[in-house]
């Protein structure tokens, strides 16, 4: 009789192992598949695809993801401007309402069929990059 209470007890505990498990998994979600990447304060689409530094594509429409940026961003103060739109390229830019984000603008841009985003840091960390090999120039003369 003991041998069988023992044998029903291991595939009972298993059971219930599995179950727990299964059970955390569905609450907790599946990790980093489902989770936002942030880049500068700014969240990410989940399928979004780095091309450099604070440089993305996104799969989708342009409007898709304005829509996904509005969502992200319906109760801040940022502000969303047409800045080109062209039968070739077609920009939104979000201009930063809050002076404490990391970021002072995105640039989310439909060119080459496909949907870019790039993520303007705040402060003269990008300026003094751009501007970096012109000072070698000038003190090369």
């Amino acid at each position: 009789m003991k041998s069988l209470d023992t044998k029903r007890g291991v595939f009972y505990k298993t059971c219930l192992i599995s179950v727990a498990s299964i059970a955390t998994a569905a609450l907790i979600g599946t990790g980093s598949a489902h989770a936002l990447e942030y880049v500068l304060g700014v969240p990410m689409p989940k399928k979004a695809v780095s091309e450099g530094s604070n440089r993305f594509m996104i799969p989708g429409t342009l409007k898709d993801a304005v829509k996904f940026f509005k969502k992200k961003f319906k109760r801040a103060s940022h502000v969303f401007l047409n800045a080109i739109d062209h039968p070739n390229a077609k920009v939104v830019h979000i201009r930063s309402g809050d002076s404490g984000t990391g970021w002072e603008g995105i640039n989310i841009g439909l060119y080459g069929r496909k949907v870019h985003v790039f993520v303007i840091p705040r402060g003269g960390s990008l300026r003094e990059k751009v501007s970096e090999p012109k000072d070698a120039a000038t003190e090369a003369e």
